[in-house]
């Protein structure tokens, strides 16, 4: 279990962002009889505001 988070400036404001980088969509990208990866995404756009780092993540988890 864990998270990811991530402080970041934008240069036009100066102040600091706080951004937990939450997946907005989940899926399974493999899977077998004694492992599973799943990815979690969150694509950027404009409309998420200004506070929303703007990046695309692809957050993945295996376990076996």
């Amino acid at each position: 279990m864990g998270y990811w988070d991530i402080v970041w400036d934008r240069p036009d404001v100066g102040t600091s962002h706080f951004d937990k980088l939450d997946g907005m969509n989940f899926g399974i990208v493999e899977s077998g009889d004694d492992a599973v990866e799943v990815s979690f995404t969150k694509t950027w756009n404009v409309s998420l505001g200004a506070d929303i780092v703007p990046l695309n993540i692809d957050k993945r988890y295996a376990e076996s």
